[in-house]
């Protein structure tokens, strides 16, 4: 009598003896608790490398986003210079409202629950997520807001890195206009050496007061500190810059203290303030 075999399982007769194959479907294979530890370990190194390229690569992605919207407000700035003789609001109050130079340009002012405040109308337009660095840390709720900052050249007599404010309008030019200690402006046409002179520049400023009106009045002093009001170095150690003839420069905190106007004080992105020469 015949014997049968079941399809799935193959005999072959070999000297004598019989050799089961087993299907391969039935083959397996388990890794031991060491061979799991062992890749995991690998993957874990393996992404510890790339997560520091990984993060700089973003990081250069968000400084691309900066230079463009510094670009885009340039030329919002010198539409509007050109349009009212040369001048520029840096701040200027009205009743008990301070507006700055955001403002002039369409970025509302919110209230402590978000909400755009009246009597604000967007005078220029252009899109909020212009004024906000793509890097900007942003605390809770609306009262923590960055802008970026329009660097300080004087106040109250002071003109920053010169030892005079003559020496800094003979080589830089009068650019400096305070009409009262809450109207401020820029007045572009006496600009002297507008390449090299910086206008606008990612910030650490930021004001929590209860109204949340001064959002909009960043600032960005060249040498030194004021509620973070240096230039903030949020692109992989550098910050972007709009200068007065409208063109963006991404810089180091060395190529700044270099510049034919020094920036000296900067703030690193975790927030530390840094003086050149400590």
């Amino acid at each position: 009598m015949k014997q049968m075999i079941p399809a799935e399982v193959r005999c072959q007769i070999r000297s004598g003896r019989v050799f089961r194959q087993v299907p391969e479907r039935t083959l397996q294979f388990q890794f031991t608790l060491i061979e799991l530890l062992i890749v995991v370990a690998i993957i874990g190194i393996l992404g510890a490398l790339l997560l520091p390229a990984l993060n700089k690569a973003r990081e250069k992605a968000r400084g691309i986003q900066c230079v463009s919207n510094l670009k885009q407000l340039g030329i919002g700035i010198n539409l509007y210079s050109d349009g009212s003789e040369g001048f520029f609001p840096v701040m200027m109050k009205s009743g008990s409202y301070y507006t700055t130079w955001s403002l002039f340009l369409g970025y509302r002012y919110y209230d402590i629950n978000g909400n755009a405040l009246p009597g604000f109308p967007l005078a220029g337009n252009l899109g909020e997520k212009l004024f906000h660095c793509p890097s900007t840390a942003s605390g809770g709720g609306s009262r923590h807001l960055f802008t970026y900052g329009i660097l300080k050249y004087g106040d109250s007599g002071v003109m920053q890195n010169a030892a005079s404010q003559q020496e800094f309008i003979s080589n830089f030019g009068d650019v400096w206009r305070r009409l009262s200690a809450d109207s401020k402006f820029y007045q572009f046409n006496r600009a002297k050496r507008p390449v090299v002179s910086p206008l606008i520049a990612d910030s650490g400023y930021s004001v929590a007061a209860a109204d949340s009106l001064r959002k909009g009045a960043a600032a960005v002093k060249l040498d030194s500190d004021e509620n973070g009001a240096a230039v903030k170095l949020w692109h992989n150690q550098n910050g972007n810059l709009l200068y007065f003839d409208g063109h963006v420069e991404s810089r180091s905190r060395t190529q700044l203290a270099k510049q034919p106007l020094p920036i000296t004080c900067t703030i690193n992105p975790d927030g530390r303030l840094f003086l050149s020469g400590e």
